[in-house]
């Protein structure tokens, strides 16, 4: 919510790395909470696993981003 107030935070690039793994976590987080139990449908399952897959490999690339800027820092 700081990076939305503040402008000079945003144009820092390690913040937004910062932003996006946040924003990813957050999208899986709320993904689970919302579809751990839409299993009484196959499509709905189907469609809340897929996403959860996407948003778990979208953290673990924004985490390895990260990792690489710090190592580059």
């Amino acid at each position: 919510m700081v990076l939305l107030y503040y402008r000079k935070l945003r144009q820092n690039p390690f913040q937004k790395v910062l932003a996006n793994l946040a924003l990813a976590i957050l999208a899986s987080n709320l993904i689970f909470l919302i579809g751990i139990e839409r299993t009484e449908n196959a499509a709905g399952c189907i469609a809340v696993a897929a996403l959860l897959h996407y948003f778990i490999l979208v953290s673990f690339s924004w985490m390895f981003v990260e990792a690489f800027m710090q190592y580059k820092r």
